[in-house]
């Protein structure tokens, strides 16, 4: 997942209710630092929390379907 698709995917499920308060606070932070870096900075810091944030999505999406 790319840092704009986790970024467009935050912004659908911010409201829906579907997530801890730790799983949004920490969304919410990587989104924050992210966007506070200078643009060729940003992908070497995406790539550090990559993973993290995909086991995230992977888990609110199952709740959600469930």
């Amino acid at each position: 997942m790319s840092y704009r698709k986790f970024v467009s995917w935050f912004k659908k499920r911010v409201f829906d209710g579907n997530w801890d308060l730790c799983e949004a606070v920490y969304c919410t932070d990587v989104i924050r630092k992210i966007d506070s870096l200078p643009f060729w900075k940003r992908k070497r810091e995406w790539l550090k929390v990559k993973e993290k944030t995909e086991t995230i999505v992977s888990n609110i999406n199952t709740k959600i379907e469930e």
